[in-house]
């Protein structure tokens, strides 16, 4: 049996394992020494999780792949998958590389070199000043540029980078040295390599990829583009297959373009090539990613082509059959439609914080379509269901597929969200046989997402695509960043927590759920005449009911955790769901009124509404609306009450991380709002700010320390207290 190593993690670990498990690898999962609760290693044997010291070690990853006596090793995307001398090293070391070859690697993973490879083939590129060319007096480089016919405003890149590290817009020549040398040091540190150009800054475009597949001799086939326009700092947020603007002429020009790289280079396996689309329909040449994409399964959707099975056999020696003639370099025609989005711990209303943190309840979307709930894969234990053709996809109403790197907390194992890692938990795609049909899948998803414990972005994501914009494929690149107040409007969380965040109505849940010590009653209603609400306990069947989950390491059945569906009905809700369906309503520029969702809830009997409520004995209430995750600290709630407003106020570490800066000390007057810790997490820092103007007291941390979510870092007291 051949076997393949997974030097990866999360969501993409276990989609790679899914194929090769499939196609009869015996497989291995790499798990660094900070990430043992990986969620990929789960599904493979103790023996087949090999450790190493970071994802990022080449050194290490070869030898314990040799070790291992993997023949295979498959990069997944991020880490080490574009780096040209992990490559160089697997073949030095006699195991097979899953993607293109180091030379490749060099030529097009490196921005430079695949801008002027652009210019010698052909493709329409934006014209760019390189590093070397700007000479003399920092100064003058504004007038170097514009005699190069490179107006402002400018935007700099990182040579080797990704992911939107190294890059800086520019408008004004007094911003650009500074900015120049910021761009090179980002891109130093997250790269290692410090090289960065110039080039126009094309505002307003659009963000349109190309995904190729190449044979490794000069032949390959284009299956099609894939809209990324609607992205937040470079990050891209939601990708659809095709794009909604791009015409069959324009499809064929773009990757007829994309396939001169493949037939120049005799590109091997799975590659994208990028390029932005200018308002007259001209398009330049971006930047070429040697790898799978995270927005992958939007082509395999449209094109009915597995392309994680397709570079498995690319490995070894086979062209995947149902790509065609590899000399024709054909370009794929797409059927149907298909849109991701990308699911992150993160917190859209505190500026995007990262939330690292312990999953709670996890419920996957309900499947729709024809098979789509089908069996999981042999041995595996996923519940994803198996890749249909595009003929199949097409004449589906609708259907879901879900790409996660979470799973179902049980008993004996905790689920957490490494703060050392990307924010990225989940990719949930809607598809059908229209643009309109895969969106109203994907929002009925989301609906039914249950991800609590800690904050995602599931509702920024529903708001979103709420927003006429989406459905009219009107937006581009800064889109987002323009209209980001708006999007942050039709977030429905502020709106849940007026109801389920006050203290008395979480304090009657909670009631309803502790009915007893013992034994849950089958049926139960707790009525509150001063509320006027209605709370029972509701499970999928319509019988009113509690259930236990097992928790502790030792199997024993505990009710430290309940979990419940909790149905709230009568005059209160009825009140407030309209207040709720109110508050979802915005002014357009054009001053016409609009509703972004218009069908905010799922009725039952009236005006009603279904929860999942989880409750723990530590007093945390998690209630997940439609997709959207609350938490209430009930016993903190409770304390603040019987304290009042004057009361001391506790400064609670928001997520976990390292504190990397002590702003304010022992004694120190703060007002409200002033940042008095940093906090670093997901490789992001997050500034701390005190929740009341005081005196701060009890500091309980110090930079360098690494802190637990809720982890109390000082108090705050009135000046005379």
């Amino acid at each position: 049996m051949k076997k393949l190593l997974i030097a990866n993690r999360g969501e993409i670990a276990r989609r790679v394992l899914r194929s090769a498990i499939r196609l009869g690898f015996e497989v291995g999962v790499l798990v660094a020494d900070d990430d043992i609760d990986g969620v990929a290693a789960d599904f493979v044997t103790s023996d087949c999780r090999i450790r190493v010291p970071s994802y990022l070690d080449i050194k290490a990853v070869v030898a314990a792949a040799k070790a291992w006596g993997a023949h295979y090793i498959h990069p997944g995307y991020g880490f080490l998958s574009e780096r040209a001398e992990f490559a160089a090293a697997c073949s030095a070391a006699g195991i097979t590389f899953v993607g293109p070859t180091p030379e490749q690697m060099r030529l097009l993973g490196d921005k430079e070199n695949a801008k002027r490879l652009a210019m010698q083939v052909g493709v329409p590129t934006l014209q760019a000043a390189f590093g070397a060319e700007l000479t003399g007096d920092p100064q003058a480089w504004s007038a170097q540029l514009e005699a190069k016919g490179i107006v402002s405003p400018w935007l700099i890149k990182a040579s080797g980078g990704g992911g939107g590290r190294g890059m800086r817009v520019v408008h004004s020549a007094a911003e650009l040295p500074q900015a120049i040398e910021r761009a090179a040091a980002e891109a130093l540190a997250g790269f290692g390599n410090p090289a960065v150009f110039i080039e126009r800054f094309l505002n307003p475009a659009r963000h349109i990829e190309i995904q190729v597949f190449g044979d490794g001799a000069g032949g390959g086939v284009a299956l099609g583009e894939r809209e990324c326009s609607l992205q937040r700092r470079h990050q891209k947020v939601v990708e659809e297959a095709p794009s909604p603007v791009v015409h069959s002429q324009l499809r064929q020009a773009m990757c007829q373009a994309a396939l001169r790289f493949v037939k120049e280079t005799a590109y091997r396996g799975a590659g994208t090539v990028e390029f932005l689309l200018a308002p007259d329909g001209g398009f330049h040449f971006l930047e070429v990613n040697t790898r799978l994409q995270v927005e992958h399964p939007v082509t395999e959707i449209v094109c009915g082509v597995d392309l994680v099975d397709a570079q498995l056999f690319l490995a070894q020696g086979i062209w995947p059959a149902e790509l065609g003639d590899p000399k024709a370099l054909a370009v794929l025609e797409p059927k149907g439609h298909a849109i991701e989005v990308r699911i992150l711990a993160e917190d859209p209303l505190r500026d995007f914080a990262p939330t690292p943190g312990t999953l709670v309840t996890y419920v996957e979307p309900a499947w729709h379509g024809a098979g789509a709930g089908g069996a999981a894969a042999a041995g595996v234990g996923l519940t994803q269901p198996r890749l249909a053709t595009a003929e199949s996809y097409a004449s589906d109403a609708k259907r879901l597929r879900l790409e996660s790197a979470l799973i179902a907390p049980h008993s004996n194992r905790k689920v957490r969200v490494n703060p050392n890692y990307d924010s990225m938990v989940a990719k949930l795609i809607g598809s059908g046989p229209t643009r309109f049909i895969a969106a109203e899948a994907l929002r009925d998803g989301l609906r039914s997402y249950v991800v609590s414990g800690f904050a995602t972005n599931i509702d920024f994501l529903q708001a979103l695509l709420r927003l006429p914009e989406f459905d009219r494929a009107d937006f581009h690149t800064r889109w987002i960043e323009t209209h980001l107040e708006r999007c942050l409007a039709g977030c429905l969380r502020p709106v849940l927590m007026q109801l389920f965040g006050t203290l008395t109505v979480a304090t009657q849940i909670r009631a309803a759920m502790l009915a007893t010590d013992v034994a849950m009653p089958s049926s139960y209603t707790h009525s509150s005449k001063a509320s006027g609400l209605d709370i029972a306990v509701d499970n999928d069947s319509g019988r009113a009911s509690f259930s236990y989950w097992v928790s502790g390491t030792d199997g024993s059945v505990s009710s430290d955790v309940l979990r419940a569906r909790v149905l709230l009905s009568g005059p209160s809700v009825q009140r407030w769901a309209s207040q709720a369906i109110a508050a979802g309503r915005e002014k357009r520029q054009d001053g016409i009124d609009v509703t972004l969702a218009p069908v905010l809830w799922d009725w039952a009997d009236g005006a009603s509404v279904r929860a999942n409520v989880t409750y723990n004995s530590r007093g945390i209430l998690y209630v997940n609306v439609m997709g959207v995750d609350l938490q209430v600290d009930i016993n903190r709630a409770e304390s603040s009450a019987r304290a009042g407003a004057a009361g001391p106020a506790e400064v609670l570490a928001p997520m976990p991380g390292k504190i990397v800066a002590v702003i304010a000390s022992e004694g120190q007057a703060v007002t409200e709002g002033a940042a008095i810790f940093v906090l670093e997490s997901m490789k992001m820092q997050i500034e701390i700010k005190a929740p009341r103007a005081g005196i701060v007291f009890e500091v309980a941390t110090e930079q360098g320390h690494v802190v637990e979510a809720g982890l109390k870092l000082c108090g705050i007291k009135e000046n005379d207290k």
